[in-house]
C-alpha cells in the first residue's frame, strides 16, 4: 500500500511491504496516476533483510537412578531461520509448581548455531522454555515445554515422609520411619552415622624424646550395618543418622 500527503505532494510513501515476497526493489520505479500518466525514476537497489522464524526440537535424556546420572536437554535449531549470533541468544528454563525447589535457569546456548550445550536438569517434571535472539530482538520469543521422567520407572522411587519419633516423658524408644513409595526391588539402604572418631600415631618430632604418640580426632559418618536394608529403625543413641539411599539427615 501507498499514501500521499496531500494531493500536491511529491512524496510517496510505500508502506507494508511483505518482505518474504518481496525481498529486493531494483533501481527503477514506475508510477502511475488516475489519469493514466506515468513516471519512472532511477532510484539505488533496496534490500530488505529478511529475518525468518526460528524453530526447536527437544532431546531430552532422563534421569537414570542406576548409574547415576541426571536428567538433560539439548535444543536443536530447525529452521528455517538461523541465529545470527549465538551469543546473544538467551534461554531460559523455569519448572512448574510440582518441582521442588523451584527452577529458574539462565543457561548459554554455546557456539554451535544449530545445537545448543547440554543443559543438565536433576529433578523430574514439566519443564517450560523460552528462547530468544537477541540479534533480533523485534522477533518474539519462541516458548515450548518438554518432561524429564525417570529411565525404566514412570512412578519412580520416592519418600513421601519421614517419621521421627524423638525419647519422651510418654516413649522410651527413639524411631526413624521412612515411608517409601513407587519401589522397584531390590531396593538397597544404608545407615550412618555422624560422630568423632580418634585414630592414634606416631609422630617424629624434634624433642629430645625422638617421637611421640598423636592422638587426631574427627568427624565422620560411620556405617551402621546392622540397620542396613530397614525403612525403620529403633532405640538409637542421640545423635546424627543419614541414610544413604535418600542423602536424608536425621537427628536426636
Amino acid at each position: 500500500s501507498y499514501t500521499t500527503l496531500a494531493a500536491g505532494d511529491t512524496r510517496v510513501i510505500f508502506a507494508d511491504i511483505d518482505t518474504f515476497l518481496v525481498s529486493t526493489i531494483v533501481p527503477s520505479v514506475e508510477i502511475e496516476d488516475a489519469y493514466g500518466c506515468v513516471a519512472t525514476s532511477l532510484i539505488n537497489t533496496i534490500t530488505f533483510n529478511v529475518t525468518q522464524e526460528l524453530t526447536f526440537d527437544t532431546d531430552v535424556t532422563d534421569i537414570d537412578c542406576s548409574v547415576p546420572t541426571p536428567g538433560s536437554v539439548i535444543f536443536n535449531e530447525t529452521g528455517p531461520g538461523t541465529f545470527l549470533n549465538t551469543s546473544k541468544v538467551q534461554i531460559r528454563i523455569f519448572s512448574n509448581p510440582t518441582i521442588v525447589p523451584a527452577i529458574n535457569l539462565f543457561p548459554a546456548w554455546g557456539t554451535n548455531p544449530a545445537t545448543s550445550n547440554s543443559i543438565e536438569l536433576s529433578e523430574q517434571g514439566v519443564y517450560s522454555y523460552e528462547i530468544t535472539d537477541g540479534s533480533t530482538i523485534s522477533c518474539p520469543s519462541i516458548t515450548g515445554t518438554f518432561t524429564i521422567g525417570v529411565v525404566g520407572n514412570t512412578a519412580p522411587l520416592d519418600i513421601t515422609s519421614i517419621d521421627v519419633t524423638q525419647v519422651g516423658c510418654d516413649n522410651d524408644t527413639s524411631i526413624i520411619a521412612l515411608n517409601i513409595q513407587n519401589i522397584q526391588p531390590p531396593l538397597n539402604i544404608n545407615w550412618f552415622e555422624y560422630k568423632a572418631t580418634t585414630k592414634t600415631g606416631t609422630a617424629v618430632v624434634t624433642t629430645l624424646t625422638g617421637t611421640t604418640t598423636i592422638a587426631t580426632t574427627t568427624l565422620n559418618w560411620i556405617p551402621l550395618t546392622s540397620l542396613d536394608q530397614n525403612a525403620t529403625v529403633s532405640n538409637l543413641p542421640e545423635g546424627i543418622y543419614t541414610s544413604s539411599k535418600f542423602n536424608s539427615d536425621y537427628e536426636f
